[in-house]
């Protein structure tokens, strides 16, 4: 593999381009919805489900004004268009505020399945997810990710970073059930977006972390084969 097309190891710890537009979105996202739901729920019977619709807006709007103004879609955008997507059925099918909420706290899961799958067909979720996470619309960054993303044992790392996310995803579906029994709907609102997304940051930075690491490792055994022929 020639020099252009393979970066070097200090270039595997440039800070990631999209990590800024990920924190942005992540407030939005934790703090948005719960506003929405808590000045609308005073003007709805006790039992509406129409807070919650209205507070799965937030996601929607985030995700539209980010695409219109940069053509892009980040990882939160796509957790939460699949979330708001979700939630709108669920709150719709739901009979009572309650139900809506349950039916969310089973979201993480669903979501984990999804990566399961993109594991059982060879595809794992977090190779274009850590390319978004890591080159954000630099093209220069997306040419070195997908260079660094064909080396030997490249898939492997993706694997086993998508395993993690399935895993933990579950966990936060049992997080969020246990809330759901135990907090008022408002309260639920703020504190099981902030265990989603909180849990979502920590698998993003855990991931960069580790993905910095594999890819210093990859350069240097590439290199290394490199040098013996």
């Amino acid at each position: 593999m020639s020099d252009t097309a393979l970066p070097q190891a200090p270039a595997a710890r440039a800070r990631p381009a999209g990590l800024k537009a990920l924190i942005q979105s992540l407030l939005i996202n934790i703090l948005g919805p719960y506003i929405v739901f808590t000045l609308a729920e005073p003007h709805f019977p006790a039992n509406s489900t129409t807070p919650l619709l209205l507070s799965a807006l937030v996601p929607a709007i985030e995700f539209t004004i980010l695409y219109w103004r940069q053509r892009l879609i980040d990882v939160i955008a796509i957790i939460s268009l699949t979330q708001l997507i979700g939630s709108v059925a669920i709150t719709l099918l739901a009979h009572t505020a309650h139900g809506a909420i349950i039916g969310h706290a089973l979201m993480p899961a669903a979501e984990g399945l999804v990566f399961l799958v993109s594991i059982l067909i060879g595809q794992p979720m977090l190779k274009p997810l850590s390319r978004q996470t890591m080159a954000g619309s630099d093209r220069e960054r997306q040419a070195r990710f997908d260079a660094v993303s064909r080396l030997t044992g490249a898939h492997r790392v993706f694997v086993r970073l998508t395993w993690v996310w399935v895993i933990t995803l579950c966990l936060n579906t049992a997080i969020l059930l246990a809330a759901a029994y135990t907090l008022s709907n408002a309260t639920y609102v703020l504190v099981s977006n902030i265990v989603t997304y909180g849990i979502l940051a920590l698998l993003i930075w855990g991931g960069i972390r580790y993905g910095r690491r594999a890819v210093a490792a990859a350069i240097n055994l590439d290199q290394a084969q490199t040098s013996l022929t």
